[in-house]
């Protein structure tokens, strides 16, 4: 499995707010590193030992997301807000809180494989957008990291998704 690169250096120029609520729907929004971490966690148990390129992959993803976790929540503590399970809603000036009512929890492979691949594109697309957005190099250095790992990640799913029967 390719290795990623280390976690950059987690500080930011100065507390802003508006960053960190930006930041939240990276870390804990319907799509986000919290809902595809769980993910990962959900398949690596269904899977079991029984396809072992796909277990040691999703396992991988796993540890991945976890480091993104760390670094979102340590960023918008230092940017000022709790890193909380949610998402900032500006029209009602609140942190809506996680659910995993939209997880997928399809047991067939091809399925999920499908489903992540939609999640993985989406995120990263996202993390390209807030990159672009936010000002603060030191945030942007970790998003930088964030999309190079999602684009491993996408590229390995395309991968296991031609190798995968079910």
């Amino acid at each position: 499995m390719e290795k990623t690169k280390n976690i950059p250096l987690l500080k930011v120029e100065k507390e802003n707010r508006e960053y960190a609520k930006m930041l939240l729907e990276n870390y804990a929004g319907n799509v986000s590193a919290l809902s595809t971490e769980l993910t990962y966690a959900y398949q690596t148990v269904i899977l079991g030992d029984t396809k072992e390129v796909l277990q040691s992959s999703m396992t991988h993803f796993l540890t991945i997301k976890k480091n993104h976790m760390h670094a979102l929540g340590t960023l918008i503590y230092l940017l000022g807000e709790k890193p909380m399970y949610g998402t900032y809603d500006s029209r009602i000036a609140r942190v809506v809180p996680y659910t995993t009512c939209a997880l997928s929890y399809t047991v067939f492979p091809k399925e999920f494989l499908k489903q992540d691949l939609k999640n993985e594109e989406l995120l990263l697309k996202r993390y390209q957008a807030h990159h672009k957005m936010i000002q603060d190099e030191n945030i942007k250095e970790v998003l930088a990291w964030m999309i190079e790992d999602e684009q491993m990640i996408i590229s390995k799913i395309k991968e296991l998704n031609q190798v995968c029967t079910q």
